[in-house]
């Protein structure tokens, strides 16, 4: 009996650096396209929310540092997206440099400026720029 015991001890180790090795997979974050809403709380506690098309029924909260923006050549920080020429009745077409947050549809993107106003943004009258969407690598989900 004390050599089975001996040998059990013995796979105590191995099945312990398994079990931390498969948590760690599940802890990671997942890569996320905002590819339907995206919104910044730029609070005391920053956090992105991102919702997906193939899941818009679930919310992801991402780290901001994990988010980028699609730029020129590559990407560029989430914080740098821009949108434009966007329009709004009773106001000429702008240019919004500074996004709170997006929700894309099948024609159009609508931006919220960090002043609180909201912009319609074509994807084909008004620019391929409008049809950028932020990606996130370190979001989890409730």
């Amino acid at each position: 009996m004390s050599i089975m015991n001996s040998v059990q001890r013995g796979y105590i180790p191995l099945v312990l650096i398994a079990l931390i090795v498969s948590l760690q997979a599940v802890l990671a974050g997942k890569e996320v396209a905002c590819d339907a809403h995206f919104w910044a709380d730029e609070g005391p506690n920053p956090r992105i929310s991102c919702v997906t098309f193939e899941y818009p029924d679930r919310d992801y909260h991402c780290k901001p540092h994990s988010c980028t923006a699609p730029a020129k050549k590559g990407t560029q920080s989430w914080d740098k997206l821009q949108f434009g020429p966007c329009h709004r009745s009773g106001h000429p077409k702008v240019q919004i440099t500074h996004v709170k947050q997006y929700f894309r549809g099948l024609g159009s993107v609508a931006v919220q400026d960090k002043a609180g106003d909201w912009w319609e943004c074509n994807y084909f009258e008004d620019g391929e720029g409008n049809n950028g969407a932020i990606t996130c690598t370190d979001c989890g989900s409730n």
